[in-house]
């Protein structure tokens, strides 16, 4: 900001009074001489001019002299305008509506409030629903966490109970495996060959003793066949009376006993004949029962490895069970969790409906009776705090004022109508132009921002007044100058007149 600079001047020299005669003393002198004693000019013309003229600039010369020092004499000066009071940007909080609905305000006009003092509460019955709708579905995504854990919990231990059967199955399948392949070494299989082998050697037994008895037979026919030819010789020779009855009675006896004999190992060879018929049915019984238990062994085989199949695919369906029940209860957190961050959210926006001051001051917002309880949309303002001790207002000034104004320069505010003034301060020296002015208004204006001092909270936003803004003095040429200047605008044709 820049200052007057006053022009230095020549100061007045101040002559003392002397004895001299006066003006019309000399004159009186003058006149009474005589004729012969003037000077032949004063003579001719014989006139008072000179003396007129003489007088009149000695007058012209006092009075400049005059004016001059008048003129170099400091005055104070101030700068005026029109001013209406507003708050600091950070001294100022207005509350606004969060959310729709009805608001309940817990202060009144002009009342002090600080920082964390409950302002208003907003009733939201709709920010109310979507809460009671957000719990009740956390409740029910809860509760389908809990039956997945329950269902997770079933199909676990049938899972379990599906592995061990598969186990088991699987144990007694390779036990059936092995016993199949190895079933010659059973003890049972091992018995029922041991009777087979013993069957087969009684059966070569009797066999040989049949051949045995057979040679025998064939032994005894011969001597039969031999007794018969003895026996027709004698029954010849008998008759022809040669020999006796009592020979051929002898020789028929012992072809009857040879007979018997023959006869006697048939019927020995027919009883072994059935012995060895018996044992090859006992052994063709104990070759099924060793072909019953192998195929016994596979049965219990292929048993086995059905079984093992089945419960292997009840282990495979428990699994897929496991990892469905695993798949739910994770979709369920998930929807805890949504519905968990749904809820706090509302609830943070419930937090919002407490509408608390954030900066200490007065409420300024008048009736507001007429607000409580009625309803109200969101982003509506409700109520304003401003802290009334720091206050400022933008003075309008004239453009050629601006460099008269310095930072921290006093200044007087006096509100619209009233003579009492209040102390304030340039507070910014920095000048901004007025973009708008009224239409009846030809000189461009700046505003200047002041700080006012209202400790005593006499003063309210919205107040319009005028303030004086103290500058350094300026003598009267200077103020002459600056109001000329101001009326025909001389520095547009005088550039030197500007800083004047």
């Amino acid at each position: 900001m820049t200052t007057v600079s006053s022009k230095s001047h020549p100061a007045l020299k101040i002559v003392s009074p002397t004895p001299s005669t006066s003006t019309s003393d000399t004159n009186a002198e003058e006149d009474t001489k005589a004729p012969s004693e003037l000077p032949p000019q004063e003579q001719v013309n014989n006139s008072p001019l000179p003396t007129t003229s003489k007088r009149r600039w000695l007058f012209l010369g006092a009075a400049i002299l005059g004016l001059s020092a008048v003129a170099s004499i400091p005055l104070p000066h101030y700068v005026t305008g029109e001013a209406e009071i507003t708050s600091r940007r950070d001294a100022r909080e207005q509350l606004t509506m969060t959310a729709s609905g009805r608001v309940q305000i817990h202060v009144r006009a002009n009342q002090q409030v600080q920082p964390g003092d409950l302002i208003a509460e907003i009733q939201s019955d709709e920010l109310d629903n979507q809460l009671a709708e957000a719990e009740r579905e956390l409740e029910r995504a809860e509760q389908g966490v809990r039956g997945a854990n329950q269902q997770l919990m079933l199909a676990e231990a049938r899972l379990s109970a599906a592995q061990n059967h598969e186990k088991i199955a699987r144990e007694r399948t390779q036990r059936s495996s092995r016993e199949l392949k190895i079933s010659s070494s059973l003890p049972q299989v091992q018995r029922l060959e041991r009777e087979r082998e013993a069957f087969s050697s009684e059966i070569a037994a009797i066999e040989a003793s049949i051949a045995g008895i057979e040679a025998e037979i064939t032994g005894l026919q011969g001597e039969l066949s031999k007794i018969d030819d003895i026996v027709a010789m004698y029954q010849s020779l008998e008759s022809k009376g040669a020999i006796g009855k009592k020979q051929l009675l002898e020789v028929q006896r012992e072809q009857v006993a040879v007979k018997g004999q023959i006869e006697q190992r048939k019927n020995a060879i027919a009883a072994q004949r059935r012995q060895i018929q018996q044992q090859e049915s006992l052994k063709a019984a104990h070759t099924a029962q060793i072909g019953e238990a192998n195929q016994q062994l596979s049965d219990t085989l292929d048993t086995d490895a059905d079984e093992l199949k089945r419960v292997a695919a009840q282990t495979m369906t428990a699994k897929t069970e496991v990892a469905a029940a695993v798949a739910h209860i994770q979709s369920q957190k998930e929807l805890v969790d949504k519905w968990e961050t749904d809820i706090q959210q509302l609830e943070q926006q419930r937090e919002k409906l407490q509408l608390v001051a954030q900066k200490a001051g007065t409420v300024i917002t008048r009736d507001l009776d007429l607000l409580n309880g009625k309803r109200l949309e969101a982003g509506e303002e409700i109520l304003e705090v401003v802290d009334l001790e720091q206050l400022t207002a933008q003075v309008r000034i004239r453009q050629e004022d601006k460099d008269l104004v310095n930072t921290s320069a006093k200044v007087r505010f006096y509100r619209q109508g009233d003579r009492q003034h209040y102390s304030a301060v340039v507070e910014d020296s920095s000048i901004v132009p007025v973009v708008q002015t009224e239409e009846n208004q030809q000189k461009p204006m700046v505003e200047v921002r002041i700080a006012i001092d209202n400790r005593e909270r006499l003063l309210l936003p919205g107040v319009e007044g005028y303030a004086h803004i103290d500058c350094q003095n300026l003598r009267v040429y200077q103020k002459v100058g600056r109001e000329f200047n101001k009326l025909f605008n001389l520095g547009k044709y005088f550039p030197g007149l500007k800083g004047e």
